[in-house]
């Protein structure tokens, strides 16, 4: 963190499912006392969260990678600022204008694009009940 906040650039892996179980990976790394103080830093110098699923693509021919992608705006600054992570996924959700998709939207648009399959899409998605709404529509 000293280092991204020093101007480098930093590249991680985080083995979660989610930007929003990264950034609490993240947090939770630390003692409880220095949380508020973490979260400052982190909503100082974080740019981005990109999580990744390789899901087989529907004619059998290998693997697509499915992304969702958080950029750090300002509200999802502010978001982690206040420790407020478990509203990060809504904010993703809202935040296509600036090249955000959660899970679920780009495993949507797979299906949709006849990439994928319906089984697939539910089987690697984020938040199950919404991926199953997404598909009825």
């Amino acid at each position: 963190m000293q280092a991204a906040e020093t101007g480098h650039l930093v590249f991680s892996t985080v083995h979660t499912p989610s930007a929003a179980e990264t950034m609490d990976r993240i947090i939770n790394m630390f003692p409880p006392h220095d949380k508020p103080q973490i979260c400052m830093r982190l909503s100082n110098s974080l740019r981005g969260i990109v999580s990744q699923k390789l899901v087989p693509l529907k004619d059998g021919s290998g693997r697509i990678a499915a992304v969702e992608v958080m950029v750090a705006t300002p509200t999802i600054a502010k978001l982690i600022e206040e420790g407020r992570v478990g509203q990060i996924y809504n904010a993703i959700e809202e935040g296509q204008f600036w090249g955000m998709q959660t899970m679920n939207q780009c495993l949507y648009k797979y299906v949709k694009q006849g990439l994928i399959s319906e089984e697939d899409a539910l089987a690697f998605a984020g938040n199950l009940t919404e991926m199953r709404q997404m598909l009825r529509r």
